[in-house]
């Protein structure tokens, strides 16, 4: 009887090391996904009609911190001035808040000019 109540008493304590371990990864996972989550949430898509267009990122003072052609995704902490642009197009100006969701500009067909691709299109080489 006493390698009885002993085989008892360890398979016991095997179960709340399983429990113990198999709630730690659950822990972590969860963990793991509302990280993934928040940094998703934190992003915006930006698309454009017709695709391809250059997107610049600026802050309040018009220095550009980022740049990419759509489609892309963007991170968004704080308003930010988003300039989309094309060459033949007219650009377009506009805030951004953080927040989800697609972001998507029509860009109007236009003259290419000059002025209008030395002020929101960079140089291309």
């Amino acid at each position: 009887m006493t390698t009885r109540n002993r085989q008892t008493v360890n398979s016991g304590h095997h179960a709340p090391k399983y429990l113990s371990r198999l709630i730690a990864v659950v822990a972590g996972l969860m963990i793991a996904a509302c990280a993934n989550r928040e940094a998703i949430s934190d992003t915006r898509l930006v698309v454009s009609e017709p695709s391809a267009a250059y997107v610049s990122i600026r802050d309040n003072r018009e220095r550009e911190l980022f740049n990419c052609l759509t489609p892309c995704r963007i991170k968004v902490a704080d308003s930010l001035l988003v300039v989309v642009s094309k060459e033949g197009f007219t650009a377009q100006r506009f805030y951004v808040a953080p927040g989800r969701g697609t972001i998507r500009v029509q860009l109007e067909l236009t003259a290419a000019s000059e002025a209008v691709d030395s002020v929101e299109l960079p140089e291309l080489n």
